[in-house]
C-alpha cells in the first residue's frame, strides 16, 4: 500500500488514516475504469449516436415511445435529436425485428 501512497515519504500519509486512503484509492481506480470505458464521440454523427443510444435502451427491454423519449440523454446544442428521433426509431426497429426473426 505504501507504493500507492500519496505521501512522498515511505511512512505513509500522516494526514490520512489508512481507511481514508483506501477509500480514496478505490475511488481513483473506479474513476480510471470509468474513463477507460467511456466511448468517445469523435467523428461520429449525431444520428449514429442516437441510433446507438436507442438500440442500447431497447436491448435491455421493450420500451414505449414516451419512455424512449424520456430516457434518451439530452445533449447541449443538439436539436437534431428530436428531429431525427422517428427516423432512427424506424431504422432501429427494422434492425431489431430482422435480428429477432433470424434467431
Amino acid at each position: 500500500m505504501e507504493s500507492l501512497s500519496i505521501s512522498s515519504s515511505g511512512q505513509g500519509n500522516s494526514f490520512l488514516e489508512q481507511e481514508q486512503e483506501m477509500i480514496m484509492m478505490e475511488n481513483c481506480l473506479m474513476f480510471l475504469a470509468t474513463l477507460g470505458s467511456i466511448r468517445t464521440a469523435i467523428g461520429v454523427s449525431d444520428a449514429d449516436l442516437v441510433t446507438l443510444e436507442m438500440a442500447t435502451l431497447l436491448c435491455m427491454a421493450d420500451k414505449t415511445h414516451s419512455q424512449l423519449m424520456e430516457l434518451m440523454p439530452e445533449r447541449c446544442g443538439n436539436s437534431s435529436q428530436s428531429r431525427d428521433f422517428e427516423a432512427v426509431l424506424s431504422k432501429v426497429s427494422r434492425n431489431l425485428g430482422a435480428s429477432a426473426l433470424s434467431v
